[in-house]
């Protein structure tokens, strides 16, 4: 890979996040219910149990930069 500015071949690529999402799942109806017939054949015992708030799953979006190490021109590479 070349610099297209100075046509040096020194050039490093570095990896950047841009952005990340976050998607969060609650729980269903059947965990519910099962949560509370199970509250209900212990006599109240199961509600001890720390109660799931669901799942999250993050995404990352990430960015190819390059650097040329001799005049400090960076340009985004493509895949």
């Amino acid at each position: 890979m070349m610099c297209p500015k100075c046509n040096n071949e020194n050039v490093t690529i570095q990896l950047e996040q841009v952005g990340a999402k976050t998607k969060k799942r609650k729980n269903s109806i059947m965990k519910t219910l099962g949560r509370i017939f199970l509250i209900f054949c212990t006599c109240g015992l199961w509600l001890l149990v720390g109660r799931s708030n669901g799942k999250e799953k993050t995404t990352f979006q990430n960015k190819k930069t390059a650097i040329c190490q001799q005049c400090g021109y960076s340009w985004t590479v493509k895949e």
